[in-house]
């Protein structure tokens, strides 16, 4: 059993770090000076990205980024006409070529948005609508870890534009990172009531 933990480990580490390091940083900086200046951030994705585009939002908005995701499709396709010229969508899609996923990129363009997209493949319907490309390993053949590595290489191209945004454009972000974090404690609503329950029985036993 560990043999096949280190070794998932390690395809998963050699992955990520080809990943992230092999990114284009001119890419990198022009995707981090669209969401810096974006009114809304809307992301979609689907299959296995559905589940990053998620966890990508919940990042985001910890942050202080207006972002958001729609699940339902036609929903998607609606808000995505919504957009417009201050606004930014991130497409996450493996191969580029997911139907819901391209045809909010072609209403969001003609509303004027900005298009991100992070996929592995170099030629890809969507990409020739993105403004800018950041690109995730291709899969190796015959691999049972290749799903898991993709999902953790889109994931952490999201974390890294994150971080460089709000490195760029601190004072923007940090007043709504702090409100946002401090949002956290309302998720501690058990924890909270056995605090009152406890102060409670003490009152009991001091009267």
């Amino acid at each position: 059993i560990n043999v096949i933990k280190q070794k998932a480990l390690q395809f998963s580490e050699n992955s990520l770090h080809r990943c992230l390091m092999d990114m284009d940083n001119e890419a990198l900086e022009r995707a981090v000076e669209l969401m810096g200046n974006a009114d809304r951030i809307m992301l979609c994705g689907n299959g296995s990205a559905g589940g990053i585009v998620q966890a990508g939002v919940g990042l985001l908005m910890s942050m202080g980024f207006n972002a958001f995701v729609v699940s339902d499709g036609l929903l998607q396709l609606r808000t995505a006409a919504t957009l417009g010229k201050k606004d930014v969508l991130i497409v996450i899609s493996y191969d580029g070529q997911a139907k819901s996923s391209a045809d909010s990129v072609m209403l969001a363009r003609q509303g004027g948005a900005a298009v991100i997209l992070i996929t592995s493949m170099r030629e890809s319907l969507m990409g020739r609508y993105a403004d800018c490309i950041l690109y995730t390993p291709a899969r190796t053949g015959g691999n049972a870890m290749n799903i898991t590595a993709t999902a953790l290489c889109q994931l952490g191209v999201l974390q890294v534009l994150m971080l460089c945004t709000v490195t760029k454009y601190y004072d923007r972000f940090v007043k709504r990172s702090k409100q946002q974090l401090a949002l956290s404690d309302l998720d501690r609503y058990e924890l909270r009531q056995k605090e009152l329950r406890i102060a409670k029985m003490r009152q009991v036993e001091e009267s």
